[in-house]
């Protein structure tokens, strides 16, 4: 009899309902790079790890905001990420995405960790 599925016990359940979302996994070496954005869009980071799970991008701006995305993305489309603001991308290490920003106004500088 061949197993198709293996669920977590109680024990297990219960270890990851207490992990707090802004647990970071060190499992690899986390790439870490700064990087200024501008109202051109811009992939982020401009090279990626190859096997990259999450990415978290953090603005570093104390006032402008930058806008994270797909292809389609522009000053005025797409996450909004305001100032001193962090999100946290999950991706797919088989097929990995580009990430784009785009600064709403002046230049943006971002942090970009890369796990």
């Amino acid at each position: 009899m061949s197993i198709d599925m293996i669920l977590p016990n109680a024990t297990q359940l219960q270890y990851l309902a207490n992990i707090p979302g802004d647990t970071l996994d060190m499992t690899s070496e986390p790439e870490i790079q700064t990087q200024t954005i501008t109202s051109t869009k811009a992939k982020i980071p401009s090279s990626e790890k190859a096997g990259r799970q999450v990415m978290i991008i953090k603005n570093l701006d104390e006032i402008r905001q930058i806008r994270v995305g797909g292809t389609s993305i522009t000053t005025k489309k797409g996450f909004l990420l305001e100032p001193q603001s962090s999100v946290k991308i999950l991706l797919n290490p088989e097929s990995p995405e580009d990430v784009w920003g785009v600064a709403v106004g002046a230049e943006v500088k971002v942090e970009v960790i890369e796990l």
